[in-house]
């Protein structure tokens, strides 16, 4: 079986030995269970209603005077598309490399736009005192170039991941960049939520790396 690990500030002055009290924040714990509960049900639905995969599906405005079977032009918006793939792809960085710097933390939200991404742990401390390490290490993974592998885990279920060897590999359907290089330089914010969360926001330099 697994232990439970509690990890203290520094300077909590506790010994080993030393008998404590421990609270559960319910609120905040009841939260997560029930969403965290509604998240699989919608999951599990889902996978029934479409066991043959997903299709991706346009929603038009009303009045947009099409018909079936009539020919039109879908344009994509590169430069938003292009920021989400950038975000996306460096928040899975930073986050398995908080991962490999604090086996056992807990990643408790994140939400990726197309010029941010952000990520929210359970952390007493401040996480900042990650950040050396962290931008040593993700300006290691854009210099070296490596490509980022993108493929199915299982075609039936439309299962996917993506993989940098010698680095990670994540079950993930999203998209991402060709190779790390594309994702340039990082820039990490420290943001205190509250409640025992530390949120960690990351920027990328809009105009990608340099040549």
């Amino acid at each position: 079986g697994l232990d439970i690990v509690y990890r203290l500030a520094p300077g909590h002055g506790l010994s080993a030995g030393d008998a404590v009290a421990v609270q559960i924040d319910w609120d905040r714990r009841y939260g997560l269970m029930r969403h965290h509960f509604a998240a699989e049900m919608v999951l599990q639905l889902v996978y029934r209603l479409e066991p043959g995969g997903l299709d991706i599906v346009y929603r038009l405005a009303p009045g947009h005077g099409l018909s079936a079977g009539d020919a039109v032009a879908v344009q994509i918006d590169w430069d938003r598309r292009y920021g989400l793939m950038r975000h996306h792809f460096a928040a899975e960085m930073v986050l398995q490399l908080v991962y490999r710097l604090e086996p056992g933390i807990e990643k408790v939200g994140a939400h990726i736009a197309p010029a941010k991404a952000r990520i929210d742990f359970a952390r007493a401390g401040n996480i900042a005192d990650l950040f050396e390490r962290l931008s040593a290490e993700t300006d290691a993974l854009v210099a070296a170039a490596k490509p980022i592998v993108t493929a199915f885990s299982d075609e039936a279920t439309q299962r996917r991941y993506w993989e940098v060897e010698g680095f990670s590999r994540m079950g993930c359907g999203g998209t991402h960049p060709r190779t790390t290089r594309e994702i340039g330089p990082l820039h990490l914010k420290r943001r205190n939520q509250g409640k025992g969360v530390e949120r960690i926001e990351i920027t990328l330099d809009p105009a990608g790396p340099s040549a």
